[in-house]
């Protein structure tokens, strides 16, 4: 991870741990200003159906709870969603073909 703050703007950079001087091969670069394009959202493969199921309990009580657990079967798999606090849509899942680096 990099925090980085610039004249007026607030950048963080989230990635994989790397071994010393190597580079990510992936990361995702947050800004913090206004939304000016709609991704349509990030997802998080989970360990457990379970935590799939803790995610959505916590996203309720905070109001932010897009779609119940739902197990849509196939590659969706079982999954749930929420709305971070800029309106992106956030999918926990659990079951799909995903793979970590």
């Amino acid at each position: 991870m990099r925090d980085r703050r610039v004249e007026g703007r607030h950048n963080v950079w989230l990635g994989p741990a790397t071994k010393p001087g190597e580079d990510p091969t992936f990361v995702l670069v947050i800004v913090q200003e206004e939304v000016k394009a709609r991704l349509d959202h990030f997802g998080f493969q989970c360990d457990s159906r379970a935590e799939v199921e803790r995610v959505a309990k916590l996203a309720r009580t905070q109001n932010i709870l897009v779609q119940p657990p739902l197990d849509a079967g196939g590659v969706v798999g079982y999954f749930t969603t929420v709305r971070d606090p800029d309106g992106h849509v956030v999918e926990f899942t659990f079951g799909q073909p995903l793979k970590g680096l």
